[in-house]
């Protein structure tokens, strides 16, 4: 649960820096599809940053924590390689109209989907309860269901098709 920064004791809760994104491309940023998050200001702010995904526009993942990253640079968007442009998930139709600065992000990490009660604009302090923004269960849970899906599923043919062939071997 967010805490009003306000309220924060530093016994009972963990204070983050978070940056609110638009869906679809804060999940983009989560997936690792999107490595640049385009940005009218500059930031001095390098190291772990939480991305929330704004209430704006209204899906089942608005207005809540995504995942943790880490922000390790930024340059102008006029010194952004081709394929730096390509990271940044814009259509290469929209490169012309683009300025501003290019923050790097990587190695995000799914976070626990927490709903945010603030969306300030560029990088902001969220403070929580450290428990509810990594469950390691559920995240341990979510990697393997992501990244085996059908490993369970081979295992139950191969099983059935064994105990097939056994009872057939047995019948001869």
């Amino acid at each position: 649960m967010q805490i009003n920064i306000g309220d924060y004791n530093k016994r009972k809760h963990s204070k983050y820096k978070a940056l609110t994104v638009q869906q679809p491309w804060a999940d983009k940023i989560m997936s690792g599809a999107k490595s640049i998050e385009v940005r009218s200001k500059n930031t001095n702010h390098r190291g772990q940053l939480i991305i929330t995904s704004s209430k704006v526009p209204i899906t089942n993942r608005s207005g809540i924590t995504v995942c943790e990253v880490d922000l390790y640079d930024v340059k102008p968007i006029k010194d952004l390689t081709e394929t730096e442009l390509y990271k940044t998930g814009i259509p290469i139709s929209k490169w012309g109209e683009l300025n501003g600065y290019g923050w790097f992000l990587r190695t995000p990490k799914r976070l626990l989907p927490m709903e945010i009660k603030t969306y300030p604009a560029g990088i902001w302090n969220l403070a929580v309860y450290d428990e509810l923004i990594r469950n390691e269960d559920f995240l341990r849970e979510w990697k393997y269901e992501r990244k085996y899906p059908t490993w369970h599923i081979a295992a139950v043919v191969i099983a059935f098709w064994a105990a097939v062939f056994a009872g057939i071997y047995l019948l001869l």
